[in-house]
């Protein structure tokens, strides 16, 4: 949604990116549409990025049972 707000919002103002855009493709109301945009999602892709990174570094430094190198 917000590649499609941001391709159109220099041109056209919310309210038509929304009936035009938004509406016909995810069929969210008006009000959760603004909410939407008042969200900082490059923040919060950020800190997901970061958990999952955190993540994959824990399972690398974690032993498994299963592992082969021990036998």
């Amino acid at each position: 949604m917000n590649e499609i707000y941001l391709r159109y919002e220099k041109n056209w103002p919310v309210d038509y990116i929304y009936r035009n855009y938004i509406y016909p493709r995810h069929f969210i109301s008006r009000s959760t549409f603004y909410d939407y945009l008042g969200t900082p999602y490059k923040k919060e892709l950020a800190e997901i990025e970061a958990r999952r990174a955190k993540e994959e570094t824990e399972k690398k430094r974690q032993k498994s049972l299963f592992d082969d190198d021990d036998f």
